[in-house]
């Protein structure tokens, strides 16, 4: 009698192996890994998770929304429209749901649109925060919350912190306060815990060090978690679920930096030299799958994107190129480290 082996059984042109539906036993040397996590994210292809999208810029001001595969390098490609052309938006999300916060349209909006990343169909209506303003990146999420922080209007800058849950549509909560009021954070998170390192706190010279955190499953104000190296705001934040990484952005008055720190999420402390990007960045964005952080535009060639691998430490490497050049977009992906995986 022969052994039947499972693994040598395809469909009938060999694109895919075999399904197991029910109750099943199984005996052996070796085992079976049994895919984890929701059915919404086990894509047919068997690559899981990874998708990065990048939405709005200027200039000129755009309504586009791009997407990556952050597990393979290559450029953008077309993901849809967001309803509001906008600038200077902050965005977070979960494996099925990215939420992009406000932004400049050129006036200051307190609209909060959503995408199935899943989709390529572009953004829909959420909700309202309860204050028009540009926040340029500012938000975390983990998978059941998304949460914008601070803000800048003509009328001043805010330490509004604000929340929605992500599954459903409707207005903005409130959650706390930051410290100071700033904007143009660089942000990541862990399960647990959203970082807000950096931005412009409005006074000389208009640029902060300062880290602030929060426990995004509860309600309260932000606190003190530690210093950057360097003073910077408008960078991108990525994240694995222990370690959150600052990319670029830009120093006043030097303008833009190359510089990327990291952070262990669980333990306050300060930035930590991890390498350089592949160029000098300002007004830019970053999104991640827990290996890869990439940052994407508002560089001197403002369609670049490079990327890092996360536990290591060293300078980028080229990933490719979003279509259209631009600064001040926001971003959204669906395997940060804000999402147990």
């Amino acid at each position: 009698m022969s052994d039947f082996r499972i693994n040598s059984i395809t469909n009938q042109d060999g694109s895919a192996g075999t399904q197991i539906c029910g109750v099943s036993t199984f005996s052996g040397k070796s085992g079976v890994q049994i895919p984890s996590g929701s059915s919404e994210f086990r894509r047919l292809d068997g690559s899981g998770r990874g998708i990065g999208l990048f939405a709005g810029g200027e200039t000129p001001r755009l309504n586009v929304i791009e997407k990556i595969e952050i597990a393979t390098k290559g450029n953008a490609v077309d993901f849809g429209d967001l309803v509001e052309t906008a600038t200077n938006i902050g965005g977070a999300g979960n494996d099925i749901r990215g939420i992009f916060f406000a932004g400049e349209t050129p006036s200051y909006v307190n609209t909060i649109q959503f995408v199935i990343m899943s989709s390529q169909g572009g953004s829909n209506q959420f909700g309202d925060m309860s204050i028009n303003k540009l926040g340029h990146n500012g938000a975390v999420a983990n998978s059941t919350r998304a949460v914008s922080a601070g803000g800048y209007s003509p009328s001043g800058y805010f330490n509004n912190i604000e929340f929605v849950t992500i599954m459903t549509t409707g207005d903005s909560n409130d959650f706390g306060d930051l410290i100071v009021p700033k904007y143009a954070m660089g942000s990541f998170s862990s399960p647990t815990r959203g970082l807000f390192c950096g931005g412009d706190p409005g006074t000389s010279p208009n640029t902060t060090d300062d880290v602030d955190f929060i426990e995004i499953a509860t309600l309260g104000n932000s606190l003190d978690f530690g210093n950057l190296i360097n003073k910077r705001l408008n960078s991108g934040g990525a994240s694995s679920e222990t370690r959150g990484l600052v990319m670029g952005g830009r120093d006043i008055p030097s303008g833009g930096v190359n510089e990327v720190e990291f952070f262990t999420i669980a333990s306050k402390g300060n930035g930590t030299a991890f390498g350089d990007l592949i160029g000098t960045v300002a007004k830019t964005t970053a999104v991640s799958n827990s290996i890869r952080g990439v940052e994407g535009g508002g560089g001197t060639s403002a369609n670049d994107m490079c990327f890092v691998t996360i536990a290591t430490l060293g300078d980028a490497v080229d990933f490719g190129d979003l279509l259209t050049s631009r600064a001040s977009l926001g971003s959204v992906c669906d395997a940060h480290g804000g999402l147990a995986q």
